[in-house]
């Protein structure tokens, strides 16, 4: 009954040894409950299984044929060509807003904002020789 009430197998039913008497008396499932609720009959707990080294195992799977010879498709096949652009130009875009924001560009914002839309640069250190040569940064 207590099993049933826990909702837990008979054999993770443990009953205390010092309340034996009135576990005996219990008749019904109120008085069950009475017992459950003053830690007379307790739920053992149960075992479970440890991951650590499950995913230990999965992280090391993961890294695991990255090189050229457990690659199947092309650069773009991969990563499309449209999400690469995507993240150049946001970076880009966000270093220029920065260097905005902190003083350290003189002039020519728009006109740097439109050669980053317009694919000049190939990435943030190419931009930031740029602007040095120009003298658009202090």
């Amino acid at each position: 009954m207590a099993a049933q009430i826990m909702d837990i197998g008979e054999k993770r039913v443990v009953f205390d040894d010092s309340q034996v008497g009135e576990i005996g008396k219990a008749v019904t499932k109120d008085d069950v409950r009475k017992l459950i609720a003053a830690h007379a009959i307790n739920p053992k707990k149960k075992k479970g299984v440890p991951r650590k080294r499950g995913r230990a195992r999965t992280v090391r799977r993961r890294l695991r044929g990255l090189g050229a010879g457990g690659r199947k498709g092309t650069a773009n096949a991969r990563t499309a060509q449209k999400t690469k652009w995507i993240a150049r130009v946001r970076a880009q875009r966000a270093l220029l807003k920065q260097l905005k924001e902190d003083g350290k560009l003189t002039q020519g914002y728009r006109d740097i904002y439109w050669k980053i839309k317009g694919g000049a640069f190939a990435d943030k250190a190419r931009m930031v020789t740029y602007l040095k040569e120009r003298g658009y940064m202090k």
